[in-house]
């Protein structure tokens, strides 16, 4: 794949997830159905003063990471989308952070005994499967 197509790729598809986080997260702040989360995933570290610095560092460094090895990288495989899902994540729960200064937090399984998370987390948790996967594969 060539690197236009490539980018047309990444821009189209980062739109839309991040889009999609976005609108569910005005959607259950208007409705008054969310849960603020101060800290990292399942709320922890939420009671360090610089949490929120540290968080806004860290998604900067791992967006950065997907970009640079999301173009760097020929072709188009599953370690393309694992970085496109890490760092739509990444950016959409930095926005949060930056607007907010906490992640807003909404989707819960009553069938499992974990927090609330939201779309940018399950963005992050797959792309975090696929690259570990794909590591992995690579390692043997």
């Amino acid at each position: 794949m060539d690197n236009k197509k490539k980018l047309f790729l990444f821009i189209s598809i980062f739109v839309l997830l991040f889009f999609l986080d976005r609108i569910s997260k005005l959607h259950k702040v208007y409705t008054n159905n969310y849960s603020i989360n101060k800290g990292t995933a399942f709320g922890f570290f939420s009671n360090f003063e610089y949490t929120p610095l540290v968080l806004i560092l860290i998604a900067l460094v791992v967006s950065f990471f997907c970009l640079f090895f999301y173009f760097r990288k020929k072709g188009f495989s599953y370690l393309h989308i694992a970085l496109l899902l890490l760092f739509s994540g990444s950016v959409s729960n930095l926005v949060d952070r930056i607007i907010y200064r906490y992640v807003i937090d909404f989707i819960t399984l009553n069938f499992l005994p974990i927090p609330a998370f939201n779309l940018a987390d399950v963005f992050n948790f797959f792309g975090l499967l696929l690259l570990l996967i794909f590591i992995l594969k690579k390692w043997k």
